[in-house]
Order: C-alpha cells, then sequence, then structure tokens
C-alpha cells in the first residue's frame, strides 16, 4: 500500500466525524445518508485535489473517491456508530434540541 492509498483511507475513516457535524438529529434516514455521501464525495474530490494534477487520470481519480466513500461507511459502521461518537458530536452541533 502506497503512502497516497494510506492516507486516503486515513480521510475516509474521519470523515463520519465530519458528518456528524453537519448531519442533525431530526433529519430523516434519506436527507443523513444523502449528507453522507455528499461529505464523503466532496472530500475524496479534494482528496484527488490534494493528490496534485501531475499524476491525474479519471479512473485513478474515481478510485480515489470510492476508496473515501468505502472507508467511510466501513468506519462509520465499525467504529463511530457503535462507539456512540456520531451521535454525540451530532446532539453536540445541533442547531436545535430534538
Amino acid at each position: 500500500m502506497s503512502q497516497v492509498e494510506a492516507w486516503t483511507l486515513l480521510v475516509g475513516a474521519i470523515v463520519p466525524v465530519l458528518v456528524a457535524v453537519v448531519n442533525q438529529p431530526g433529519w430523516n434516514a434519506t436527507v443523513r445518508r444523502i449528507v453522507a455521501v455528499g461529505v464523503s464525495l466532496v472530500i475524496g474530490l479534494g482528496t484527488v485535489v490534494a493528490q496534485g494534477l501531475a499524476d491525474f487520470s479519471p479512473a485513478g481519480a474515481l478510485v480515489t473517491i470510492a476508496a473515501v466513500v468505502g472507508a467511510a461507511q466501513a468506519a462509520y459502521a465499525l467504529i463511530w456508530k457503535p462507539s456512540g461518537t456520531t451521535d454525540s458530536v451530532e446532539r453536540a452541533t445541533s442547531r436545535t434540541t430534538p
């Protein structure tokens, strides 16, 4: 695994906490999923840009974005959700009391 690949997965693993800052406890499940995927895609695109344009290829960009989205979903399901961290972050950053 290259350093770029490792950083991509690490970034993806942190994404659920960032999603929790945006998501609100009162939103329905569909909106919350759309926000999660949207934030993951934006951060994946940012990761592609951060890697630089010297080695840019559309296929490589798609792989990087998919890796961020996949790592985010796996980290959420395996680490952040069971620990209750994302729920705590959502409550702490909520604009209204649920």
